[in-house]
């Protein structure tokens, strides 16, 4: 009798510092995410170009420690694969001029190839999106009509807030913003999948921060 409660209490300890843990790495992710997207914007629009890589950079593998030593590699995969389908994506509405960057915030102001590829610092803010989705953006998993909704929301809206700071431009008001919208509505249910592609965490076992 003392041994199974033993058990017991020791099973409950767990469950107590798994829930713990899931909870640290969601407020931590959400935390680094907004700090990586403040960095980004702002550094961008006063021409500080390195400000939101390095942001990344430093910031970034904090939310690997959330994640087991097994399944960081792939993590990391899921990571590079989103920042490179939002590179595509976001370089396909610059080359239909329905978003635009200020010559200060390009890498390469003059170079030709700024009419066609976004710069870098896009791509960054997409890989730190690619790391909340097993934290903060894990209670979306399963949800494909709720993500379509908040994704059709929140895109327009992080790049709206960036135009305010002068960091890209909506060259076609509305238009844009609608293109802003589908892009979202059909990107953040794909990128779910990607992140968990047999079923959500807490039915598969895994826990929501990884």
């Amino acid at each position: 009798m003392t041994t199974d409660t033993s058990a017991g209490s020791s099973q409950e300890a767990g469950g107590g510092n798994s829930s713990a843990s899931s909870l640290a790495a969601k407020l931590t992710s959400f935390v680094i995410f907004q700090v990586v997207y403040t960095a980004c914007v702002l550094g961008a629009a006063r021409g500080w170009l390195w400000a939101g890589p390095l942001s990344a950079v430093l910031l970034l593998p904090i939310n690997l420690r959330f994640v087991p030593r097994g399944s960081r590699l792939p993590e990391l995969r899921l990571w590079a694969l989103v920042g490179l389908i939002g590179f595509v994506v976001d370089s396909a509405l610059l080359r239909s001029g329905l978003i635009g960057f200020p010559e200060i915030t390009r890498f390469a102001p003059g170079a030709a190839l700024t009419g066609w590829l976004v710069p870098p610092w896009i791509v960054v803010l997409w890989i730190a999106v690619g790391s909340i989705l097993h934290s903060s953006l894990g209670w979306l998993a399963g949800k494909p009509l709720l993500a379509i909704v908040l994704g059709a929301i929140g895109g327009p809206f992080s790049f709206w807030s960036g135009s305010r700071f002068g960091a890209v431009e909506l060259p076609r008001g509305n238009l844009t913003l609608a293109a802003l919208a589908l892009e979202y509505a059909v990107i953040m249910p794909v990128l779910l999948a990607l992140a968990y592609p047999s079923s959500p965490p807490e039915r598969s076992g895994h826990a929501p921060g990884h």
